[in-house]
């Protein structure tokens, strides 16, 4: 895919953005994906964070689920839709969240986690660290995160997993559609 080889924030312009937000097909997948997690992350309410919020579809989401929903992109482009939107957004890298220590009950990520590169496979490793790193930090005690991402390589849903249990995290897989390769969704699910 051609997002494969270039960074989000240049990947998605206004115009590139202005497209992602006005595909339905986008938008269902995203809406079904985002209720999943949030049965998966089995919280009744609280400070949720929506890491790589894009325009705001799953921001939607979480607030007709009654949480206090708070996002985080690294495209100004995508973060302007969803501020038009009326959702507290903040421009941010995934490894350096802009929030203080213990800080959400909740973090969910949908769709997201297929934007870390790097030059080397250390370099994967090490963001991957850094973000769970990051998620550990603003979660509160006893807090819960759910992560579905399309790993774009062999291998790279397990060095994920890997990331989130060296930081301490309590993980479980939950796989939905394991035997029908296109409609299969993986989601990590975490417990600080």
């Amino acid at each position: 895919m051609e997002e494969d080889y270039v960074l989000p924030e240049l990947y998605f312009s206004k115009a590139t953005a202005l497209a992602y937000e006005r595909n339905g097909r986008m938008r269902k997948i995203q809406k079904e994906m985002t209720e999943r997690a949030v049965e998966l992350l089995e919280l009744k309410r609280g400070r949720v964070l929506d890491v790589g919020c894009g325009t705001g579809f799953s921001l939607s989401v979480l607030k007709d689920s009654g949480f206090d929903a708070t996002g985080i992109d690294i495209s100004e482009a995508m973060l302007e839709i969803a501020r038009a939107k009326g959702f507290n957004v903040k421009q941010a890298d995934f490894r350096s969240l802009p929030f203080t220590n213990s800080y959400f009950e909740g973090i969910v990520s949908v769709s997201a986690l297929q934007w870390v590169h790097g030059k080397s496979y250390q370099d994967i490793v090490d963001y991957y660290r850094d973000i769970a790193s990051e998620f550990k930090r603003v979660l509160k005690k006893n807090g819960r995160a759910v992560i579905q991402f399309y790993p774009k390589i062999e291998g790279e849903f397990g060095l994920c997993v890997r990331a989130f249990v060296s930081v301490g995290f309590n993980v479980v897989i939950a796989e939905d559609y394991p035997n029908i390769p296109k409609k299969r969704k993986r989601y990590i699910i975490l417990q600080k």
